[in-house]
């Protein structure tokens, strides 16, 4: 079953990464705060809506990933007190550069991620099966960015 996840971007960071003289792909690194949505349970019963939710966007490298790869994931995991959300996204280059030109003029006031993996219960809430599935595919992603005020 699919659900639609809404999110608040609170920080966002650009991570240039080298290691020994290779510079690795930069990547887009935000903490979220999850707004909008079904509330969802995890296999312990813990609400995964107050899970720590962060976000890392890669540029897509073709020669990794195939084309029928989803573009992104969401990672489920439980240490010791604390549940932590991941999802990790691929952008076609353009849109990377498109996104981390977007993000250094602010923060995206919305972000819509739409997920594969998470059953219906009784009460109307989902549950993700962390116990079986630590991650779930995401089908389908979307930006908004608030578009500048003009002076009056």
């Amino acid at each position: 079953m699919t659900a639609e996840l809404v999110f608040e971007s609170r920080l966002s960071y650009h991570v240039l990464r080298q290691e020994g003289i290779v510079e690795l792909d930069p990547v887009i690194a935000l903490q979220l705060e999850l707004t909008g949505g079904p509330n969802m349970y995890a296999s312990d019963s813990f609400m995964i809506n107050h899970a720590a939710w962060s976000m890392t966007i890669r540029r897509h490298n073709p020669a990794h990933l195939p084309s029928t790869e989803p573009p992104g994931w969401v990672k489920y995991t439980a240490v010791g007190d604390k549940s932590l959300c991941v999802i990790d996204i691929h952008q076609s280059p353009e849109r990377f550069a498109s996104l981390l030109d977007m993000f250094k003029g602010g923060h995206a006031s919305e972000i819509t991620v739409v997920v594969d993996g998470l059953a219906d219960t009784a009460d109307y809430s989902k549950k993700w099966d962390t116990a079986a599935h630590a991650s779930m595919p995401v089908r389908s992603i979307c930006f908004e960015f608030p578009l500048p005020q003009s002076e009056a």
